[in-house]
C-alpha cells in the first residue's frame, strides 16, 4: 500500500491531524474574552436582552410608585433550586448524548482501521502470486471501508445530497419533480464517493436503506472471498467478521442517539420556569438593589441561559458547530491514514496541481513511451487518481485519438482531477519549458556551420542510444499491464510486428481499428452466436434454444473496469472480483448521463471539424501566399491525422516541414536527435521547426515557434476536451469498452515499432548527417542494453540514462577516434 497523505498543514504549521489540531493551536484571547468562536452568546442574546429590558422596566415603575412592587425574596432560592436541578439533569443528559456519540464514531473509527490493516496484510497467499484483479479487489474494499466513514456523517446531519437546497419548496410540485428530486438526493451522487465507490453504485436512502448498511454486504462478501481464496482461515474471519459487526452496532447506537432526543415535554417545561424565574428576579431584587437589579439580572439570566444553550448544542454532538464532535476532521484523518498520497494538499486546484505536477516536464525523458509508464508510477500507484483498469481505459482513449498521446493522457488525468481550466494549465507546465529549450536549440542551429564537431556527433548518438534503451523498457513494462489474456497478448505482437513490416500514415490507424475489432468480436461471442443463428435457421431444426443462449451479454457496469468477463482470465470462464452478487448494491444501474455534458461536448466535436474544414479549404485556396499560415496549416493538419504518435510524426513532418523547402534536411534531423533527448512531449519538436521555418521571412522567430506550439498541439487536445464530455454516455456501449481492450493491446505494440524506428535512425556522424543505424558499431548496442537493463533490474531513472549515454558516446569518440 502507498505510503499515507501529506497533511494539511495547520496554521502553527505543525501536521497534527486534524481531530487533534483545533487544541493545538495557540489560543490568541484568555477563554473568558471569547465571544465568538465556540461561544453561545448569539443563541442567547435576544432572550438575555428581553429579561434586562423587563427588569429595567420593573425597577422603573417601582421607583416611580410610592409603594413597593416587589416580592418577598424568599421565593428566589426555592425557585433557583428548582431551576438548578433542572439544569443539571439538562446538561448531564446532553453531555451523556455528546460522550457516547465521540465514543461510537471512535469505535467505527478503530473498526475500519483494524479491517484495513487486515484487509491489506492479509489479502496473499505465501508462496503465491496475487493476481492484478485481487490487488484491485482489496483496494476497491479499502475504499469501501473509508466511503462507510462518510456514509456515517452524512446520514447522521442527513446531508444525503448537494442538489435538495435547489429544490423550489413554496411552488407546487408534481410527483414526477418530487420523485426526480429525490433520486438526485442519494449521497452516492456527492462527489466525496467519487474516488470511493464504483462508478454507477446506487443507493437506497429514499427508500429508508442506509447507504453504510448496503456498504457492509460488500465488506462481508470480500471477507467471504478472501477465505474462498485461503487468505485467511475462519478463527481470522470471524474476528473480521466480529469488527463489522462492532461497526454496524456503533452505527445503530449513533442513530439512537440522533434520533431519541429529550422529551419535548421536558424542554417545554424548562424554558417556561427559566422564563418564569427571570420574570419573578426583578421583583425580588428591586426593592434592595435599585438600579442594580437589571445588571444582577443579566448576569444571572447570561449564566442560566447559556447553561440551556450548551445543553441544546451538546445534545445532537453531529452537527458543525464549533461544539460538536469534530466528525468532518475524524473523517478527514482517516482518509489521511487509508489513501494515498494523492490527494489534496491544498484546497485551492491550481496549488494542488503545481505541488503534484511541476517537475514533469523537467524530468520526463524518453519520449511518449516512457511518459505513459511515468504516469501509471504516479497517478495510479503513488497518487491513486486512477487504478489500473481506469488507466488503462483512458491510455486506450488517447491512443484512439489524434495528437500527442502522452500530453493527451496528461491533460486527460489532471481535468478527472480538478477542471478543465487547471487541466489546461497543467499541460502548459507539462509542454512549455522544453518548448523554449526547443526554441533555444532552434536559435542555435540557425548559426551553425554546415558540419558539426565530431564529439557532438558522437554525443548526439549516444543521447539516442539511451533514449532507444528507456523506450525499450517502457514498452516492456506496458506490454505487462496490457496483456490480460491470450487475444491481448496475440494483439500485442502482432501489432508490434505489423508495425515493424510497413510504415504508412493511414497503417498505424488502421492497426488499432483492427485490434479494437477483434476483441468487440471475441467480447460479445459474435461467431458463437452467429453460427448457432445459423443452426437454428436450418430447416427441421426445431431445437428450442435455451433463454441464455440468445440472451445479449450483459452489459459491463460502468465502474472502471474496462472489461469484466476476460480480463485477468484466459479463455476460462474464472470468476472475476465484481461476479459476487451484492443483493442491496447494484452496480449496473448506472446514473442517468449528463445531458448538458453530452450537449456540450458534442458541439466541441463539431466545431473543431468546422474549423478544420475552414482551414484546409484556405490553406487549398490561398496557400503558399503567407509563410505563417502555410505553417500553421500544415502543422494543424499534422495534428489531425497524426495517429500512433513518435512513429508516424517524424515522416509526417519531413513531408509538411522538409519537402517545401523551409528546413535543411540536416536541421531536421539533428533537431530530431537532440530533442528526442529532451524530456517533456516530443512534439515540442513542431517549435523547433516552426522557428526555422520562418527563418528567411519576416515573421519574428518567436512568432514561428508559437505557430509551431499551437498548430500542433491544438487539434489532438481539443478532440480530447470534447470527447471527455460525451465518454461517460459513450462508454457505457459494451462493445465500445471491448472495442478500447483491443486498441490498448495494438497500441502498446506499436511502442516496439518506435524502438525499431528510432534505432534506425539513431546513428549520426559528419557522413550520414541522415541518421543510420546503431547496428554499425556495438558500442551503441551496448548503451541499448546498459539503459534498459540497468533501468528494469537497477532502477535507474532515464535522467540519469540519458546523461551516461551521452558520456559514454563522447567516451567511444575518445577511444575510436
Amino acid at each position: 500500500m502507498p505510503r499515507p497523505r501529506r497533511h494539511i498543514s495547520t496554521p502553527t504549521g505543525s501536521n497534527f491531524p486534524l481531530y487533534n489540531s483545533h487544541r493545538k493551536k495557540p489560543r490568541r484571547w484568555p477563554l473568558a474574552l471569547r465571544f465568538i468562536k465556540g461561544a453561545i452568546h448569539a443563541d442567547i442574546a435576544i432572550p438575555v436582552l428581553l429579561h434586562s429590558a423587563f427588569a429595567a422596566l420593573v425597577t422603573y415603575i417601582d421607583r416611580i410608585r410610592e409603594d413597593h412592587i416587589g416580592l418577598p425574596s424568599s421565593i428566589i432560592p426555592s425557585l433557583s433550586i428548582v431551576v438548578g436541578l433542572m439544569l443539571v439533569f439538562r446538561n448531564q443528559t446532553s453531555y451523556d448524548r455528546f460522550w457516547q456519540g465521540n465514543v461510537f464514531m471512535t469505535q467505527i473509527q478503530t473498526s475500519i482501521r483494524n479491517l484495513t490493516r487486515s484487509f491489506l496484510a492479509g489479502s496473499h497467499t505465501t508462496g503465491k502470486k496475487t493476481s492484478d484483479d485481487e490487488r484491485a479487489d482489496t483496494e476497491r474494499t479499502v475504499r469501501i471501508l473509508l466511503a462507510m466513514m462518510y456514509a456515517v456523517k452524512n446520514h447522521l446531519r442527513a446531508e444525503w445530497g448537494a442538489t435538495m437546497s435547489n429544490l423550489p419548496f413554496l411552488l407546487p410540485q408534481t410527483t414526477t419533480e418530487l420523485a426526480r428530486h429525490r433520486r438526485e438526493s442519494t449521497s452516492t451522487q456527492k462527489p466525496e464517493y467519487s474516488e470511493l465507490l464504483s462508478a454507477g453504485t446506487t443507493s437506497f436512502e429514499d427508500r429508508g436503506l442506509g447507504l453504510l448498511l448496503q456498504l457492509s454486504v460488500q465488506i462481508e462478501g470480500y471477507i467471504k472471498r478472501g477465505t474462498d481464496r485461503e487468505w485467511w482461515h475462519a478463527p481470522v474471519a470471524a474476528q473480521m467478521t466480529g469488527q463489522l459487526n462492532t461497526l454496524v452496532s456503533a452505527y445503530g447506537s449513533l442513530e439512537t442517539i440522533h434520533l431519541t432526543g429529550v422529551p419535548v415535554a421536558y424542554l417545554i417545561h424548562l424554558r417556561q420556569v427559566l422564563a418564569l424565574f427571570g420574570i419573578l428576579l426583578p421583583f425580588a431584587l428591586t426593592e434592595e438593589m435599585w438600579w442594580m437589579t437589571v445588571p444582577l439580572t443579566s448576569v444571572l439570566m447570561f449564566t442560566l441561559y447559556g447553561i440551556e444553550a450548551i445543553a441544546e448544542q451538546l445534545e445532537d454532538p453531529f452537527g458543525m458547530d464549533k461544539n460538536d464532535i469534530k466528525v468532518d476532521a475524524i473523517v478527514e484523518d482517516l482518509r489521511v491514514e487509508t489513501m494515498p498520497t494523492g490527494d489534496r494538499v491544498s484546497k485551492i486546484a491550481v496549488v494542488d496541481m503545481l505541488v503534484h505536477n511541476w517537475w514533469l516536464g523537467f524530468t520526463s525523458f524518453g519520449g511518449p513511451s516512457v511518459h505513459f509508464q511515468i504516469f501509471r508510477r504516479l497517478y495510479v500507484e503513488k497518487y491513486q487518481w486512477l487504478d489500473e483498469s481506469q488507466y488503462a481505459e483512458l491510455f486506450a482513449l488517447c491512443q484512439a485519438l489524434s495528437g500527442p498521446g502522452s500530453t493527451k493522457m496528461h491533460l486527460a488525468i489532471n481535468m478527472l482531477q480538478y477542471d478543465l481550466l487547471t487541466g489546461v494549465l497543467a499541460f502548459l507546465i507539462w509542454s512549455l519549458p522544453m518548448a523554449l529549450a526547443a526554441f533555444g536549440l532552434a536559435l542555435g542551429v540557425r548559426n551553425i556551420g554546415a558540419e558539426l564537431p565530431g564529439p557532438v556527433y558522437a554525443l548526439l548518438s549516444g543521447l539516442n542510444s539511451a533514449t532507444v534503451g528507456i523506450i525499450a523498457l517502457a514498452a516492456i513494462q506496458l506490454s505487462t499491464k496490457a496483456i490480460t489474456d491470450r487475444l491481448t497478448r496475440v494483439l500485442v505482437f502482432l501489432g508490434a510486428a505489423a508495425g515493424l513490416l510497413y510504415n504508412a500514415l493511414w497503417y498505424f490507424p488502421l492497426i488499432m481499428v483492427c485490434g479494437g475489432l477483434a476483441t468487440v468480436v471475441f467480447d460479445l461471442r459474435l461467431f458463437q452466436r452467429t453460427w448457432k443463428a445459423m443452426r437454428m435457421s436450418k430447416p427441421g431444426d426445431d431445437r428450442v434454444p435455451e433463454e441464455h443462449e440468445l440472451a445479449t451479454p450483459v452489459a459491463a457496469d460502468s465502474a472502471p473496469q474496462i472489461h469484466a468477463t476476460h480480463a485477468g482470465s484466459s479463455h476460462k470462464d474464472a470468476p472475476s472480483v465484481d461476479a459476487t452478487p451484492i443483493p442491496t448494491l447494484s452496480a449496473t444501474q448506472t446514473p442517468a448521463p449528463d445531458r448538458t455534458s453530452w450537449k456540450v461536448g458534442t458541439a466541441i466535436i463539431a466545431a473543431f471539424f468546422v474549423s478544420f474544414i475552414v482551414f484546409m479549404v484556405c490553406r487549398g485556396t490561398i496557400g503558399g501566399t503567407n509563410r505563417g499560415f502555410d505553417l500553421f496549416a500544415n502543422l494543424y493538419l499534422a495534428g489531425t491525422i497524426i495517429f500512433g504518435g513518435g512513429p508516424v510524426v517524424i515522416p509526417l513532418l519531413r513531408e509538411y516541414i522538409v519537402a517545401p523547402g523551409w528546413v535543411s534536411p540536416r536541421d531536421f534531423l539533428l533537431g530530431l536527435a537532440i530533442t528526442q533527448a529532451f524530456p517533456g512531449p516530443n512534439f515540442n519538436f513542431a517549435v523547433y521547426l516552426g522557428t526555422l521555418a520562418v527563418a528567411d521571412t519576416s515573421i519574428p522567430p518567436v512568432v514561428g515557434a508559437m505557430i509551431g506550439f499551437v498548430g500542433i498541439f491544438t487539434p489532438g487536445l481539443w478532440l480530447l476536451v470534447g470527447t471527455t464530455k460525451i465518454w461517460a454516455t459513450v462508454r457505457k456501449v459494451h462493445a465500445v469498452r471491448a472495442a478500447l481492450r483491443g486498441i490498448h493491446a495494438a497500441a502498446v505494440g506499436l511502442v516496439f515499432t518506435a524502438v525499431y524506428r528510432l534505432f534506425q535512425i539513431g546513428y549520426l556522424d559528419a557522413e550520414a548527417q541522415g541518421g543510420s543505424s546503431l547496428s554499425r558499431d556495438g558500442w551503441w548496442v551496448v548503451i541499448i542494453a546498459a539503459a534498459c537493463y540497468g533501468g528494469m533490474h537497477f532502477h535507474l531513472s532515464p535522467p540519469l540514462a540519458i546523461v551516461l549515454g551521452a558520456i559514454m558516446g563522447l567516451i567511444w569518440y575518445g577511444v575510436t577516434k
